[in-house]
């Protein structure tokens, strides 16, 4: 069993801790947040996510799992060491790296042989080869006799299946030299998924950090597309629903990511096309369509937020109920969410807010904390409904799909529905007495 050390307890290294201990390793989790730490030590998570705190039970009971608040000890009898701390975007774009290097210099005073550091972080391209270059030349100046290697291991977890997709991923990347002690020892890690058949990919570091930046940069033009085809489809009569199955049809392009809604957020596809876009410059390289992709994504959200006011205002609406916060369905995350450009927008246009989450309600309070004058968070879904002349599906919830639209339409003041997921079958919808409005239909 190898001993691997997570430093960080965030979104990335909390479910790729407790899947690295599925996989029968055993994981010491710290953090620079020590109410984190105490809180995980009582089961206590710090974000939503289905099937994690189960996970955490299990391997804790089974003694593969720890958390602790002191790294220096922790350091000292392990195998590798696995970087999870935040990468933020800087103003200019770029990813600010100072969470990183602070990780990789206590990795450098503290080792007492050579370890694998496994970079689980979304870093820049050639980041590998810096963190390897900083940790040696502590090494070096502390005259122990050995240096360490890195392996750029990136995450693909999906918010809201995030430990489904640990478990069982499409592939897992390896940036390492093949057949030495790094790759070795991450063959020895992953044992289970590549005896399951999981594509194990091995290559450069610099190869290994592409990979990462180049697929979600890649699914954030897709989101991008299909929403300025949506648009097309309102003005020229078509249904973005048809076009999007027959495109999605076409084995060359896959159904996935080919639904229309209010623009995509979270933590990820923001910051990584802004961060690939400002390594295109530095290059001398103008990496246009990524570019185009999350601007076109912002013009989206207000085109959105602009049809919304207008529809409301046309029809002598002023408050709307909204139903959905976070960036997607089974996550709690606000970070980027749709709904911190749509509802800024719809406030400026003179409407009050009347908004539900079942996950996100303790994010809304920080994240819309300077419009609470103009939005009331409600404790129910229904409750939004009271008084309210539309409403709009900002996040596509299981309980929001199996809302009975007879009694949600008797209870609206004006029986508008701004279905911004496409969650409802829009004749349906409109035989309830709502004015239906999806987003390309």
């Amino acid at each position: 069993m190898n001993r691997i050390c997570v430093i960080g307890c965030g979104y990335v290294g909390l479910v790729s801790g407790v899947g690295l201990a599925e996989f029968h390793n055993e994981i010491l989790c710290t953090d620079t947040d020590s109410v984190r730490i105490e809180n995980l030590k009582k089961m206590i998570m710090p974000f939503s996510e289905p099937g994690l705190l189960k996970l955490v039970k299990k391997n804790s009971d089974m003694g593969r799992l720890s958390f602790v608040n002191d790294i220096k000890p922790m350091l000292i009898n392990c195998d590798a060491v696995m970087i999870a701390v935040q990468t933020p975007q800087s103003v200019d774009g770029s990813a600010d790296l100072s969470y990183l290097m602070v990780a990789a210099s206590e990795i450098a005073k503290h080792i007492k042989k050579a370890v694998v550091v496994i970079i689980k972080s979304t870093v820049p391209i050639g980041t590998a080869k810096k963190v390897k270059k900083l940790i040696n030349s502590i090494l070096a100046d502390r005259d122990v006799g050995f240096s360490v290697e890195v392996v750029s291991n990136p995450e693909f977890l999906q918010e809201g299946s995030a430990v489904d997709t640990f478990l069982n991923p499409d592939r897992i990347v390896l940036g390492c030299k093949d057949g030495g002690v790094a790759s070795k020892l991450m063959e020895e890690i992953y044992t289970i998924p590549a005896a399951a058949g999981v594509p194990i990919i091995k290559c450069s570091n610099e190869t290994a950090e592409t990979i990462k930046y180049a697929s979600n940069a890649f699914l954030a033009m897709k989101i991008s597309y299909i929403n300025q085809m949506a648009l097309l489809c309102e003005k020229t009569g078509a249904d973005i629903k048809t076009v999007a199955k027959a495109l999605g049809s076409d084995a060359r392009i896959n159904p996935k990511f080919l639904n229309p809604g209010p623009g995509y957020g979270g933590s990820c596809f923001p910051k990584d096309t802004r961060a690939l876009v400002k390594m295109g410059e530095i290059h001398g390289l103008d990496l246009s369509m990524i570019r185009a992709a999350y601007e076109s994504n912002a013009v989206h959200k207000t085109i959105l937020a602009e049809k919304a006011v207008r529809i409301l205002k046309e029809n002598g609406g002023k408050t709307l109920a909204v139903w959905g916060l976070s960036f997607k369905a089974g996550s709690s995350d606000m970070r980027n969410s749709p709904v911190l450009d749509i509802l800024p927008v719809i406030i400026k246009g003179g409407i009050k807010i009347k908004a539900y989450d079942p996950e996100a309600m303790d994010g809304a309070k920080i994240h819309l904390a300077k419009y609470m004058d103009d939005i009331e968070l409600c404790k129910t879904q229904e409750d939004t409904l009271s008084n309210s002349d539309a409403l709009m599906i900002l996040t596509e919830w299981e309980c929001f799909k199996k809302a009975n639209l007879t009694e949600t339409a008797f209870r609206l003041n004006k029986k508008i529905l701004l279905d911004y997921r496409n969650i409802y079958d829009a004749a349906e919808a409109e035989k309830t007495g709502f004015l239906y409005y999806g987003v390309g239909r």
